[in-house]
């Protein structure tokens, strides 16, 4: 009787994974194309700036940020950020995280981070009008 029910705690820490919140990806072709900036610097600015429960060492294994190059699908072969984490994060601060890498590379003014779907951005350069 003990051991069934210790059999079945176990299966249920098992099925208990750590939950995942919406996916995030911000498309970086356009400017990688015209060698404005690295996919790789972009990963790294993201993964170290980005707050979990307003820390940015999120070393806990409960919460965890994961921030990868390419997708998954018809993004799979793209110059892409994937973000992804367990707690919640609006689009939002994703936005806010990338224009903050962007000006930081000093390169805001040229460039535009506009929505394309309902989890993704996309950093084009901003066209001149005469």
């Amino acid at each position: 009787m003990i051991s069934e029910n210790t059999q079945q705690n176990q299966v249920k820490e098992t099925k208990a994974k750590t939950r995942t919140f919406r996916k995030f990806f911000v498309d970086f072709a356009e400017v990688i194309k015209n060698n404005l900036v690295t996919l790789e610097a972009a990963i790294k600015y993201l993964n170290d700036n980005m707050k979990l429960q307003n820390l940015k060492n999120h070393k806990d294994k409960a919460t965890f940020i994961k921030v990868s190059a390419g997708g998954k699908g018809d993004r799979k072969n793209t110059l892409c950020v994937e973000v992804e984490n367990s707690v919640k994060t609006s689009k939002r601060y994703i936005k806010y995280l990338t224009k903050r890498f962007l000006k930081k590379e000093n390169i805001l003014t040229f460039l535009r981070v506009i929505s394309t779907s309902t989890n993704t951005y996309s950093v084009k350069l901003m066209k001149k009008s005469e």
